[in-house]
């Protein structure tokens, strides 16, 4: 995931601070994701932060082949 930081205001670096504050380093955590951006940048700040999520996928089939696509993206590991 390319990081994006909103200029000069450190959101980035802010949310896997508090994300880390909430868990230990190690920690496992199970983190439901579909693959669209705001569970993907949640997982990823547990990553971040020292925590080993554990990706638990949900495809909602509201969003048809997109839908299909972030499953395949999810799958692969990406």
């Amino acid at each position: 995931m390319r990081q994006i930081e909103a200029q000069g205001k450190g959101v980035w670096s802010r949310m896997v601070e508090a994300v880390g504050s909430e868990l230990g380093r190690g920690t496992k955590v199970a983190v439901g994701i579909s693959g669209g951006a705001d569970s993907v940048v949640l997982a990823e700040a547990i990553l971040r932060s020292g925590g080993k999520p554990i990706l638990l996928h949900f495809n909602h089939r509201w969003r048809g082949r997109v839908g299909d696509s972030d499953a395949l993206w999810v799958k692969r590991g990406n």
